[in-house]
């Protein structure tokens, strides 16, 4: 899968997200059985109900369709609208919350090949802390409290030494 395919849709997710809230979930699946090509599974308490389900469809696809580039339009199946409370749902959630993707495992009976989480809850807390750590540790750096030899040390032994960070958050 290409990164500027994985980009657009993180781009469909956010301009939705801001729009009318955050997801519970929005991921790719690539099922063992469909292989080559990726359903969009997307939950979230403001998506309309199970009888409202086009509707949603509608406004997700309307929202791929302005974004992907047209060459990446191919590689989409379908469109999957979930209730937060669904099995599935709280399977993939259930998952560990640090990695993304996941590759050959059983969901609630579906092989799946390939799942790629594109969002979930609090992902968009977990880039701004993010920025925010990556922001804090450029200004001790600038600012000579820790030296770059030092994140390095830090990086590569994952014990810090002489780092002390002064981060205020």
């Amino acid at each position: 899968m290409k990164q500027t395919f994985i980009t657009q849709l993180k781009t469909v997710e956010r301009t939705l997200a801001a729009k009318y809230g955050e997801f519970t979930l929005f991921c790719l699946v690539e099922l063992e059985e469909v292989q080559g090509v990726w359903d969009v599974i997307a939950s979230a308490n403001w998506l309309p109900l199970p009888e409202d389900e086009m509707e949603a469809i509608k406004l997700i696809g309307d929202c791929i369709y302005k974004t992907l580039e047209s060459n990446n339009l191919g590689q989409l199946s379908t469109i999957v609208v979930l209730q937060p409370n669904e099995p599935f749902v709280q399977e993939v959630l259930n998952l560990t919350p640090f990695k993304r993707e996941f590759v050959n495992l059983q969901i609630y009976g579906l092989e799946i090949k390939h799942l790629h989480i594109l969002a979930r809850p609090g992902h968009l807390d977990r880039e701004l802390k993010q920025r925010e750590l990556l922001r804090c540790l450029e200004d001790s750096v600038t600012s000579g409290t820790i030296t770059v030899d030092d994140l390095e040390s830090f990086l590569h032994s994952k014990q810090p030494s002489s780092v002390k960070p002064h981060l205020e958050v």
